[in-house]
């Protein structure tokens, strides 16, 4: 009984549905064939057997209006695949290049190496050198280099 109610207020629908359509522009029924639902249902008494009913409900094409589609034409020089609809390319996405690694710290200069000792015997030795005069301090240096002993050897 309910599938029957079904079908009948299916049918009403549908009936004020077509009554109630604008008629200047046509409807195009989205599906043409009616499609046809079977449905089989047993009902039992307590004390008789259980007998089948059948009940063959159609379902009434759904009404359907075409909506407004914007059409963007691609640009002259474009590859167009006809197949295919026109979409638009995004913008492209700006490149940023990534932060450059921090500068290495320069290593340190090596310590300055010290003069081997150097001795000279007499001050004609310091000159043939190219060491003269020579400084207390000075690499070479000795108090028996310096006669007058000022601080300076070889002087003359």
């Amino acid at each position: 009984m309910n599938l029957r109610h079904l079908a009948v207020a299916s049918a009403l629908l549908f009936l004020a549905g077509c009554a109630s359509t604008d008629s200047s522009e046509p409807v195009v029924p989205s599906v043409s064939p009616l499609p046809t639902v079977t449905s089989t249902t047993a009902t039992t008494a307590r004390t008789t057997t259980p007998t089948p009913t059948t009940t063959t409900t159609t379902v009434a094409p759904v009404n359907t209006t075409s909506a407004e589609v914007i059409v963007v034409p691609p640009p002259a020089d474009a590859d167009v695949d006809l197949d295919r609809p026109y979409v638009p390319a995004l913008a492209p996405v700006p490149f940023v290049a990534p932060a450059p690694a921090p500068a290495r710290a320069p290593e340190p200069a090596p310590a300055p190496v010290a003069p081997a000792s150097v001795s000279y015997g007499s001050c004609a030795d310091v000159r043939a050198a190219g060491a003269a005069p020579i400084y207390v301090g000075d690499p070479g240096y000795s108090t028996k280099l310096d006669r007058d002993k000022d601080g300076v050897a070889c002087e003359t």
